[in-house]
């Protein structure tokens, strides 16, 4: 419901993203707002990136978040933040997703921007 509610309308996404990630949420909570916050704008996601970088606890989440910001349709990626994020993880070397990330955020290119569907989202992303 956040996702296609809330943040994939920019019209609502800030205001529930700012309702929603302050300093005091919990850890359950701050892990759900990470796995849908593909489409969020990218400053807003950086800024909970920011406080949860020095917590390598929190690298894996953040990963993903990343890995879907970049190949969610609607989401919100800043590719020069995102390479410095992703440079900070400590993810280990054959993660899944993680040598498509690190192509797409080098490439500055979506998923379906690459090959043959370049131009729209494939319809199964």
């Amino acid at each position: 419901m956040l996702w296609c509610d809330f943040f994939a309308r920019q019209s609502r996404s800030a205001a529930a993203w700012a309702a929603l990630a302050g300093d005091g949420m919990d850890a359950s909570t701050t892990r759900r707002l990470l796995s849908v916050s593909g489409p969020v704008e990218f400053a807003l996601k950086d800024a909970l990136y920011r406080r949860l970088l020095p917590d390598h606890a929190w690298h894996a989440e953040i990963f993903r978040s990343l890995l879907m910001s970049w190949s969610d349709s609607f989401g919100h990626i800043d590719y020069p933040r995102a390479r410095a994020v992703l440079a900070a993880l400590a993810i280990p070397p054959g993660t899944d997703g993680l040598a498509a990330l690190c192509a797409g955020l080098a490439s500055e290119l979506r998923p379906w921007e690459r090959g043959s569907h370049k131009g729209a989202p494939p319809s199964n992303l």
